[in-house]
């Protein structure tokens, strides 16, 4: 629950308030709700707070991830990639303090994860995959997800909110989103560049598609929310 809320806060941080340093909006954060609300007093009581800073958003959402690496198992035995973990909890904290632009501590916390290279976890054994497809192909079973949301055929974003059905321009498809000629026709991404696996080319529109999630029917393909690369890249990016 504390690792969701802390995720759920920086969410919410990124599309309704500020970032970090950037003056204005009377530097709202979010309004913190940290104590259950089970009867009408309590929803009375909730109405009366008000947003918090951005530093105290933060400040919270920090403390929430370092309360959760405490208490989350550095392994779950099933569906690992769908629940909260210790690696998960540190794995955030990386995202988090990049856009505070804590440099210093975004390397403290991928090092937990990263501590030399060659780069493997000793905290839930995550690594690259060879193919950067894997993740998505393989959204269940694979050694980079840290963290995705469980869709399944049963249960997903639906035709209007699912991944596939809003990327792929396979059979069941909507086809809404094209990738831009200006990355594939660049002299910068090289013919043997593995992502280019990543892409779906349709005759009839002439133009390539995001392939990651090609299930457009079933709509099962698990939510990304955090993997190992990108814990590498905010380790770069602080450095």
């Amino acid at each position: 629950c504390l690792f969701l809320r802390a995720l759920t806060y920086h969410h919410l941080m990124i599309h309704f308030a500020n970032p970090v340093n950037v003056g204005g909006n009377n530097n709202y954060g979010m309004p913190l709700y940290l104590t259950p609300i089970n009867t009408p007093t309590d929803i009375e009581e909730a109405l009366k707070i008000g947003r918090s800073s951005v530093e105290e958003t933060y400040a919270q959402i920090i403390k929430d991830l370092d309360d959760a690496e405490k208490l989350l198992p550095e392994a779950v035995a099933a569906n690992s990639i769908t629940r909260a973990s210790k690696g998960a909890a540190i794995a955030l904290k990386t995202r988090v303090y990049l856009h505070k632009r804590d440099w210093a501590n975004v390397m403290k916390e991928a090092a937990k994860l990263a501590p030399s290279a060659p780069y493997s976890s000793p905290i839930g054994g995550y690594k690259l995959e060879s193919s950067p497809a894997t993740p998505f192909t393989s959204y269940a079973n694979n050694s980079e997800s840290i963290f995705s949301v469980e869709n399944n055929s049963d249960d997903n974003g639906s035709v209007n909110g699912a991944m596939s059905a809003m990327f792929s321009a396979r059979t069941g498809g909507r086809s809404l989103v094209t990738i831009s000629p200006t990355i594939y026709n660049t002299s910068y991404w090289l013919e043997d560049d593995k992502r280019r696996s990543l892409l779906f080319y349709r005759a009839s529109d002439d133009f390539y598609f995001c392939d990651k999630y090609q299930n457009p029917t079933t709509r099962e393909e698990y939510a990304p929310i955090i993997r190992y690369s990108e814990v590498l890249l905010n380790y770069a990016e602080a450095a």
